[in-house]
């Protein structure tokens, strides 16, 4: 009987300790949210690059033209790695996340404890998601459209390519095919965790654009409600 007491006890005390410290990481999580930097965005008049911020209701990728002047993706990404693509498909999204995350969990019913927890606590590599479209998006509260200078979107890019640039060398494929015909997975650097979401890894991205966006913006709505 002691010893349960004292297991009851534990499991008690285990429980109060993570409810605090979830309730910690949400309190901070928000008040540094609405925190934000360069609030002095303008869009340029002219020569202006179209990106945008897409979202699933958890994640957010960018959405960006697959080559203008400043960089041709198609150098970097091989549209041979992408079975159902060709050279007419015009924009391309890229998504950071946990790596044993994205190519075990294809959909919400495949998400396990081990996989979740993996991922929270910044356990195993992370990869880049990198999918291909036709067309532009269509603009709607799931995806909305930036126009940044071409000297932002350079800084954008740079920011993407040292993520991309798996042990300082090329972009290295994953063997996965990926959720569709449109889509695959790369090696990159960096650790998921609590502390750097997927979502930080936007607003990380968004901060290099020179966008508006919260000083840690850890949950899909921090990024998606930015302009409320």
């Amino acid at each position: 009987m002691k010893l349960l007491h004292s297991c009851f006890v534990a499991a008690y005390r285990l429980i109060e300790v993570l409810l605090l410290s979830i309730s910690l990481w949400l309190v901070t999580a928000f008040a540094l949210s609405s925190i934000k930097s360069n609030t002095d965005y303008k869009a340029p008049s002219s020569k202006g690059i179209e990106i945008y911020v897409s979202s699933n209701g958890v994640h957010t990728d960018f959405v960006l033209p697959v080559k203008n002047k400043i960089c041709n993706w198609n150098t970097i990404l091989p549209l041979s790695d992408f079975i159902g693509a060709d050279s007419s498909w015009t924009h391309i999204a890229l998504g950071w996340g946990n790596k044993d995350f994205y190519v075990n969990t294809p959909t919400w019913n495949d998400l396990t404890f081990t996989t979740a927890f993996k991922a929270a606590f910044g356990i195993g590599p992370a990869a880049m998601h990198v999918t291909r479209y036709r067309t532009k998006p269509a603009v709607s509260k799931n995806c909305f459209r930036y126009v940044i200078t071409e000297e932002q979107y350079a800084s954008l890019v740079k920011y993407l390519m040292i993520h991309l640039s798996h042990d300082k060398t090329a972009p290295k494929l994953i063997a996965h095919p990926g959720y569709g015909y449109n889509d695959r997975f790369y090696e990159s650097a960096g650790t998921y965790s609590l502390l750097q979401t997927c979502n930080e890894f936007t607003g990380n991205g968004m901060d290099a654009a020179g966008l508006p966006v919260g000083k840690w913006s850890p949950l899909e709505r921090m990024i998606m409600h930015m302009n409320d």
